[in-house]
């Protein structure tokens, strides 16, 4: 008899552990959809000499990890722009979008070199310095390069915004997508623009953390950003996909790439990139881009 229960159990541990790697197989196979950034706009385009260049971000490293939890920049609010107090909201349209923090974020309206339009999602780091999605500065219909870029902080429509910018920015890609949206991509999905004003003394800048495991897996987050000419926010939770992901339970819409996915006292800690069939991804202030940022100073 005691054979027998010992064999039961012993049937039934095994089950467990083959069941789980079977979930977690599924997790780390399931094919990545980038949130295509939506070429249906509600406005023409304006042309302007706004014109960058992509660089792919070789992969650098400076520093040893062992304390990410002091690894931050600061946030940054102008004097004179009111700030917002977070709370538990349900997803809504912001009405006030020259508040702080979402004065900080970038209302993206870019024309590919094929020709296309279309919209995304980024926010503002440092003075000079932008964060969006690698995917939102690529031709999703035709897979080529941002040509024209214009950056809207605070904006409600092409005449109510707080500032507008569209002069020369220099951006530094973590993926140039050689092989199109596959598993290397996804893991480099963060694109560092550098603008040639300091944008950020206008429009403040969010702060960054480098959060560890144990911070993703306990922080409440909020997720903004902008789609056809309106800026909306969720709030939600998350929990650490690997080193470089996060599984994010917040909703969000396509044009939202490159939004913030930031906590209470305005630390962004993860910025939307992706999603598959059951759920949505953020990348993280991960150590390549921590690196990155730190190596080329851009600013800081």
């Amino acid at each position: 008899m005691k054979k027998l229960i010992v064999a039961l159990l012993v049937f039934f541990c095994v089950s467990i552990l083959l069941q789980a790697a079977a979930e977690s197989a599924i997790i780390d196979t399931a094919t990545p959809i980038p949130d295509t950034a939506s070429n249906n706009l509600s406005e023409v385009f304006e042309q302007e000499d706004n014109h960058g260049s992509i660089t792919f971000a070789e992969p650098v490293s400076i520093e040893t990890h062992s304390d990410r939890e002091n690894n931050r920049i600061e946030p940054f609010v102008p004097d004179g722009l009111e700030k917002i107090t977070l709370g538990l909201d349900d997803r809504i349209t912001v009405t006030n979008t020259s508040q702080y923090p979402y004065s900080a974020i970038a209302y993206m309206k870019v024309t590919g070199r094929c020709g296309c339009p279309w919209e995304c999602t980024g926010f503002m780091v440092y003075k000079n310095i932008l964060l969006t999605a690698a995917h939102c500065m690529v031709c999703s219909k035709h897979g080529e390069w941002a040509d024209q870029v214009t950056f809207y902080f605070g904006y409600r429509n092409r005449s109510n915004y707080l500032y507008k910018y569209n002069g020369v920015w220099n951006a530094y890609a973590g993926t140039l997508f050689p092989n199109g949206y596959d598993r290397y991509a996804e893991l480099n999905d963060w694109c560092v623009v550098k603008l040639n004003k300091n944008v950020g003394d206008v429009t403040g800048y969010f702060g960054l953390h480098q959060a560890t495991d144990s911070e993703i897996n306990s922080h409440y987050y909020k997720l903004a950003g902008y789609r056809h000419d309106l800026l909306k926010y969720d709030t939600g939770f998350a929990k650490v996909r690997n080193d470089k992901l996060m599984i994010v339970y917040i909703d969000a819409l396509p044009g939202n790439s490159g939004s913030p996915i930031f906590t209470y006292d305005y630390y962004a800690e993860g910025l939307w990139t992706s999603y598959n069939e059951t759920e949505n991804y953020g990348h993280r202030i991960s150590d390549d881009l921590w690196d990155y940022l730190k190596l080329y100073g851009l600013g800081l």
